[in-house]
């Protein structure tokens, strides 16, 4: 198998247990990307929780975290109003196409056009 990924299908969409069938991929299962996998859905967040709490306690190295979304139009509104990155993607979902325009043509910065 190799790939975490078939494991969180396998645990999300097919509803069967891997592991259970074929005893040899349990060199593969890796938990804590498992349990990484699912923490990144709203409705797996408490069942990510549960399986947490029977890891082992090792020390991990190398793990990627979640990126922020870097967009123009974020971008324009975090320097409008000098506010952070989150609340500034928050204020995203309430301003339109409109408002977005305004605030680009708020921000343009003067010069000599050629």
């Amino acid at each position: 198998m190799n790939n975490p990924f078939q494991f969180l299908n396998d645990i999300t969409f097919d509803k069967k247990n891997s592991l259970v069938s074929k005893p040899e991929l349990e060199k593969e299962y890796n938990p804590f990307l498992i349990n990484r996998g699912l923490s990144q859905y709203k409705d797996c967040v408490f069942a990510a929780n549960e399986m947490n709490q029977v890891v082992p306690k090792v020390k991990r190295w190398g793990g990627k975290w979640a990126k922020r979304i870097d967009s123009e139009n974020i971008k324009i509104i975090h320097d409008t109003y000098g506010c952070s990155w989150s609340q500034a993607e928050e204020y995203s979902k309430i301003l339109n196409n409109i408002d977005i325009q305004r605030l680009k043509e708020q921000t343009v910065v003067g010069g000599v056009e050629e």
